[in-house]
């Protein structure tokens, strides 16, 4: 009985290993991946996080500024950080982002969707100001948990995706008007 208990025990942990071994992880490496008329980056971040885009996206690294080129204050954007001066109006924000998480889930398999710490993946989208539509999308991961198995072509179909969907449109408040685009996020976390 002692005997069957460890045996079963050791075939466990070895069919544990090779599933782990067996993963992919694409973005151990600031990377770039060029693939059927599309090229993505791969830039880590402190930490051990992963963000992921689209070279074609012109938003990656820039302030958020004026339209007429001027930037926000440290007030201003103190006040924009703490929700007190909002950039999109509250009617269809939740059910947009929420939209945008629903797309990750269809697109990604049930294997890539592993429930518990640290299994995260963050959707950023840049929004348009006059129209309310989403123009350019990254991804942030952990480089060693399950969103960092997950294909460029799985993330470049969530960024199309997303950019497609007509009922992914943000209602832009009167400040956030004024800005030459907006970043929004939402966190997948599998539950």
């Amino acid at each position: 009985m002692k005997r069957a208990l460890i045996l079963s025990s050791i075939f466990c942990f070895l069919f544990f290993i090779s599933e782990v071994a067996a993963q992919t992880f694409y973005y151990n490496a600031p990377a770039i991946f060029a693939q059927s008329g599309y090229t993505y980056q791969c830039d880590h971040i402190p930490g051990g996080f992963v963000r992921l885009y689209n070279q074609a996206n012109v938003f990656i690294s820039d302030d958020e500024l004026y339209k007429n080129g001027d930037s926000l204050s440290m007030e201003t954007k103190r006040l924009r950080f703490d929700g007190e001066l909002p950039v999109v109006n509250e009617e269809n924000y939740r059910a947009s982002l929420t939209k945008c998480l629903e797309i990750v889930v269809d697109v990604l398999t049930p294997n890539q969707i592993v429930h518990g710490p640290g299994q995260l993946l963050m959707v950023m989208v840049t929004v348009n100001t006059s129209t309310g539509k989403v123009m350019e999308v990254e991804f942030l991961f952990s480089k060693s948990r399950t969103f960092a198995t997950v294909p460029v072509s799985q993330y470049r179909e969530i960024e199309q995706r997303i950019k497609a969907d007509s009922t992914i449109l943000f209602s832009i408040s009167d400040f956030g008007k004024q800005l030459n685009r907006i970043k929004l996020f939402a966190t997948y976390e599998p539950q």
